[in-house]
């Protein structure tokens, strides 16, 4: 896998990161065994595509970013590509939306760790936190789907 070794490259990482999140969300609104996962889900496909939209945003320069020297943070190499087949059943695909938000919420970590930029610090920061929420509660909802 190609090592990401700008901000740029990191940024259009997460933005890929975030539609396939949105459409594994929709997907999952799709099979939810009850009205209330199917909301869920749909609610945290929304976001996905809001957390999008931030990171389009930087891109685009709205938010000014220092380009830093990154070198490489390996984090294209820990983040394992999530393959979602038809008769994944209900609780497989929750343990999958489960390692998905983790691995954002570490993806997320990390580039607030590597910024200088305060503004920015704090908006990978937020998106780390709504991820963590998004897997809180796809736990929850584990523990309570029946096999």
């Amino acid at each position: 896998m190609e090592k990401l070794k700008s901000v740029e490259q990191i940024i259009d990482f997460a933005i890929k990161k975030e539609q396939a999140s949105h459409d594994f969300y929709i997907d999952l609104s799709k099979k939810a065994h009850s009205e209330e996962m199917k909301q869920t889900s749909l609610e945290f496909a929304e976001q996905e595509l809001v957390h999008r939209k931030k990171l389009e945003a930087i891109k685009a320069g709205e938010i000014k970013l220092d380009e830093e020297e990154i070198g490489d943070l390996g984090i294209a190499d820990t983040i394992a590509e999530v393959w979602v087949y038809s008769e994944m059943k209900y609780r497989e695909l929750l343990v999958l939306a489960m390692k998905r938000e983790l691995q954002a919420f570490k993806l997320y970590c990390a580039l607030a760790k590597m910024t200088k930029n305060e503004e920015m610090k704090k908006t990978f920061l937020l998106l780390a936190q709504e991820e963590e929420n998004h897997r809180l509660k796809v736990e929850l909802e584990y523990d309570l789907a029946t096999f």
